[in-house]
């Protein structure tokens, strides 16, 4: 069965094969599609070679910008460790600015105690004379 549909196709290539112009038509067409093929695989291999060319330059950005987003986070780090560092010292501060705003107060409130008796030891004082 597959000879005799061999045999039929090939009878009803023979006529095209005899006739010049078709003969010609189809080699001018697979002359011309062969060129456009080779000039489509050249712009083809041109066009992956661009392709890797600019993909290994994103590779190489990713890297710098994971090393610089790397160098950020260490800073980050160092920052956030040292604000920490300043918020406790600050605690610090507040903690001994109040203490000592307590016993300047204690010492102006025992100081005005003692003014007071003594003026009013004076005021005694002087009445008696």
């Amino acid at each position: 069965m597959e000879k005799k549909s061999m045999r039929m196709q090939q009878q009803k290539l023979k006529p095209q094969e005899q006739d010049p112009q078709i003969k010609s038509f189809i080699t001018s067409n697979f002359n011309q599609t062969n060129l456009s093929m080779e000039g489509y695989m050249r712009v083809a291999a041109e066009e992956v070679e661009e392709l890797r060319r600019r993909n290994r330059e994103l590779e190489r950005e990713v890297e710098e910008m994971k090393t610089e987003m790397i160098q950020l986070w260490r800073r980050t780090v160092v920052a956030e460790e040292a604000e920490e560092r300043l918020c406790s010292q600050l605690a610090e501060l507040e903690v001994e600015s109040l203490d000592q705003a307590r016993e300047y107060q204690s010492r102006i409130l025992f100081l005005m105690d003692q003014y007071s008796r003594l003026s009013s030891s004076s005021s005694v004082n002087v009445s008696s004379s």
